[in-house]
């Protein structure tokens, strides 16, 4: 389990990252299809439309590239700590269960605490459009940190 580790982190990995990073690509390449094909008279020279690209583009890239990156979850000898937008420490003692479940084709770890509540983590997770080779191994990681600390 590692318990020399002080802490243990899962994001997603950076072939999910890949997905958001070519969707991306692909609406800023349809952006100036758009352009070139519609003869817009906003932006007309390569240049202008790159510019007017990049404006709206490049920076929700970096916002979405930044907050995709940082969502996860990770493991103290506290507790579990949840990342998305915000971040929800979990005790371990306040969880009841840890479970795998599938959610639109993937596979997600799940956590319920004693007061009801259901939290699926945003990482480890895998699926069609995001293999994680190492899920396996993640959820087992997190299952045995929950097993060893869930009386603490």
């Amino acid at each position: 389990m590692g318990w020399g580790a002080e802490s243990v982190r899962f994001t997603r990995t950076w072939a999910q990252w890949g997905w958001v990073v070519g969707t991306l690509a692909v609406v800023a390449t349809g952006t100036q299809l758009a352009f070139a094909v519609t003869n817009a008279t906003l932006p007309t020279s390569f240049e202008q439309r790159a510019g007017f690209a990049a404006m709206f583009v490049l920076p929700f890239a970096g916002v979405t590239a930044v907050l995709y990156r940082w969502q996860g979850v990770t493991l103290s000898p506290e507790a579990l700590t949840v990342r998305s937008l915000g971040s929800r420490a979990i005790a371990w003692r306040d969880i009841s269960d840890i479970s795998v479940e599938r959610e639109l084709g993937g596979t997600v770890v799940v956590v319920r605490e004693a007061s009801g509540r259901r939290t699926r983590l945003p990482a480890p997770v895998t699926g069609p459009f995001g293999w994680d080779r190492g899920f396996a191994a993640k959820d087992r990681t997190i299952t045995e940190w929950f097993q060893a600390l869930r009386g603490s």
